[in-house]
């Protein structure tokens, strides 16, 4: 079903919500009538809702919260204490949103420009609350949300501009009447809504229980709401027109008018903050309310639990406090490309209180930015190399305070972004790659070992990959050692270090087996049948008196067929393993003078 109803079906069955109150609230018999109206009016609309097929935003354009909002303003106007009024003008406001033409209209538009059906984000969670699990701080959905706005903004930039003008003058708004509203029902601690069976798409269900527990919950839900929202409107992403030129201009790191900082948004960054601080007070306060209740829970929607699961979920609320007013340590393991373990300083206020006005120019590395002639946008940093290449400020405006420029480049691995990346895959067909087996690769004097490796195939093969950051364009040699005696290694391409490159290869470090025979036939006819005793490729060899003379090459075999002898005599044989002739890398490699025995044969 389509999930923009997460705004407005989920949120609209809290507002199963008129009617009574166990306090009395001095009404006038218009009053009275008014607020009877409103909640017929409601329950009409959301028992609407609830049996509706929504399939699109334009459906949406059948339910309309106005006219029970207008009723529930009108009673305000003469009992702006009431919590009943208060409370529905509170939900109908934000309800209501979708029915403001300017929200409409933003709506439809991005609708057919993704050519599906709005989904639901962060921005229209709000719903009624069912359980203690949803008592949380919206610390996900407000990490990404900045990174997202960065991406959209790029990808359809003048729908993003006019979104935050949008959310600005019309969405915001409404969340702060609201919850200037839902400041009154607080004070009113022995508030109960009944949610009748029709509002909640169903006359025969029973009615449910709405208390100070779920309106502390909507409130934080609201102030969640309000903080992705504000999180949207801390930096501005406006472009003059919608051509690559114009796209191009605004990455320029000294833009002025694309990802920095609002006219307001220093000031909207600190009440994301302070409204965070108050989000959490308001979680932990229905976790108080809730603790405290001795009535029947049978009818309450969030029913009092175990005080161990009440305990764990306000111990979680006073930790995202102290994370969010004071610099934490946290342990990273295996954070960078040789698995090093990092301690870093996390101030989250910092990220709130101390907001970059340009992130072009202040966090990232110095860039510069063009496009190909075929309108696509290239991006290029400024420093080529590892060492020159350095972030303005590590510490990223003071969320992270003992930040170094060395720490974050490799937390961030930026060295496999500079360096001449190295794959050896070492290949024993005797299966004998065990722990003592070490590759290491040396270029101009320097060593370097594996910046990781592992064995797979029962001990046969062993990959290893290196990140070489420097001797760029020197000879590079690969050195193979078993029990820390060097295994001499040749081959078929020369090696140069060439950084911001890669180079996969493999090498056979298979020694060639010690155990081959030979067979006689003849005289007619007259061959040799060598049994090898081991897949591989081979150079064969052969000699009667004298030096051995190279026969045939023959590939992926255990054994060889002579029919080439060319009399009776005794021959003697010997085979050296090679390299397959074929691979996929951009070398191979073959154990150096890796000879068999030599068997001897008589011919007849």
């Amino acid at each position: 079903m389509f999930r923009f109803m997460q705004f407005f079906t989920a949120a609209a069955l809290t507002l199963f919500v008129s009617a009574c109150d166990k306090q009395t609230t001095e009404t006038t018999p218009d009053t009275a009538a008014t607020e009877a109206e409103a909640y017929t009016e409601l329950e009409n609309q959301l028992y609407t809702l609830s049996n509706a097929s929504i399939n699109n935003s334009s459906d949406l354009d059948l339910i309309s919260f106005s006219r029970a909002n207008s009723l529930y303003k009108s009673v305000l106007n003469t009992s702006p204490s009431s919590p009943t009024a208060n409370l529905g003008a509170a939900l109908t406001e934000v309800f209501g949103a979708y029915s403001d033409t300017s929200i409409n209209s933003v709506i439809k538009r991005w609708e057919n420009y993704t050519g599906s059906a709005v989904q639901g984000t962060h921005l229209f969670r709000f719903r009624i609350p069912a359980s203690i699990g949803d008592m949380k701080v919206p610390q996900k959905e407000l990490a990404t949300s900045l990174g997202t706005m960065l991406f959209k903004a790029m990808s359809d930039p003048p729908t993003v501009a006019e979104m935050q003008a949008v959310l600005r003058d019309h969405f915001v708004p409404r969340i702060d009447y609201a919850l200037e509203r839902l400041a009154v029902v607080e004070t009113n601690t022995g508030f109960e809504f009944p949610i009748s069976g029709k509002m909640q798409g169903d006359p025969g269900l029973s009615p449910v229980v709405l208390d100070l527990t779920e309106v502390y919950v909507m409130d934080a839900m609201l102030r969640s709401i309000k903080a992705g929202v504000d999180q949207f409107l801390v930096y501005q992403f406006n472009l003059p027109s919608y051509t690559t030129k114009a796209a191009v201009e605004a990455l320029q790191p000294n833009n002025t008018t694309f990802f920095t900082l609002a006219p307001d948004g220093l000031t909207r960054a600190a009440g994301i903050h302070t409204n965070l601080l108050t989000l959490i007070s308001r979680l932990r306060s229905g976790i108080a309310f809730l603790k405290a209740e001795s009535d029947d829970q049978g009818d309450d929607i969030i029913k009092k639990g175990s005080s161990a699961d009440m305990d764990t979920v306000d111990s979680y609320l006073a930790r995202a406090t102290t994370w969010l007013t004071s610099t934490q340590t946290v342990e990273v393991r295996d954070a960078d490309t040789d698995g090093n373990n990092y301690t870093l300083q996390i101030n989250l206020q910092s990220f709130f209180t101390n907001p970059p006005q340009n992130p072009k120019q202040q966090w990232l590395p110095a860039y510069t930015v063009d496009s190909s002639a075929s309108g696509d946008i290239i991006w290029r940093w400024t420093d080529q190399t590892y060492d020159a290449f350095t972030f303005p400020d590590p510490t990223l405006s003071g969320i992270f305070p003992n930040m170094t420029n060395t720490t974050l480049k490799r937390l961030m691995h930026v060295d496999e972004s500079f360096a001449w990346m190295l794959e050896v895959s070492l290949r024993d067909e005797s299966y004998m790659l065990d722990a003592s087996t070490t590759v290491t690769v040396t270029a101009n004097g320097q060593l370097y070992e594996p910046k990781s490796r592992y064995t797979y195939g029962w001990q046969g093969y062993r990959y290893n990959r290196f990140l070489i950051l420097n001797n760029d364009g020197m000879p590079a040699q690969i050195n193979v050692a078993k029990n820390g005696v060097t295994v001499p290694i040749e081959l078929n391409n020369s090696l140069m270090v060439q950084l911001k490159s890669n180079a996969y290869g493999e090498i056979d470090v298979t020694p060639a087996p010690q155990n081959i025979t030979a067979y006689a036939y003849g005289p007619s006819p007259r061959y040799v049948q060598v049994y090898l005793n081991q897949f591989g490729s081979y150079i064969i060899e052969r000699r009667t008196t004298g030096a051995f003379a190279v026969i045939d090459t023959v590939w992926w075999t255990s054994y060889y067929y002579d029919d080439q002898v060319p009399a009776a005599d005794t021959y003697e044989y010997r085979a050296q393993r090679t390299w397959y002739p074929y691979s996929w890398g951009n070398f191979m490699g073959i154990r150096a003078n890796n000879y068999t025995n030599t068997v001897s044969i008589n011919v007849p």
